[in-house]
């Protein structure tokens, strides 16, 4: 059990949803959400993109590009992932040719 004194450093969980993002991410989220709006992308396929691009967003800063490694070791719609960031200019394609 956490004493007071440990439970003050902690933010609260309705305190992380009032976080912003850093601007590189949030650049990447509102490009992904404004794409899955015009091309009519179902909720769930966004939602599994949002949350692939956020983890990749989270470990990126801006203007560095992605490798396609790194985006196919994160989640299942790394295909998906691979071309937005393609269209984006962010993508380094690293796969081998086969």
């Amino acid at each position: 059990m956490l004493t007071p004194a440990a439970r003050a450093g902690r933010p609260r969980p309705s305190d992380l949803h009032a976080v912003s993002p850093p601007p590189f991410a949030a650049y990447l989220l509102s490009e992904l959400n404004r794409l899955a709006s015009m091309r009519g992308w179902p909720a769930w396929q966004r939602d599994r993109m949002l949350w692939t691009v956020g983890r990749l967003a989270a470990v990126h800063a801006g203007g560095e590009l992605i490798k396609a490694s790194t985006v196919g070791t994160v989640g299942s719609a790394g295909g998906h992932v691979m071309a937005f960031l393609a269209e984006l200019g962010l993508l380094d394609d690293d796969r081998p040719d086969v």
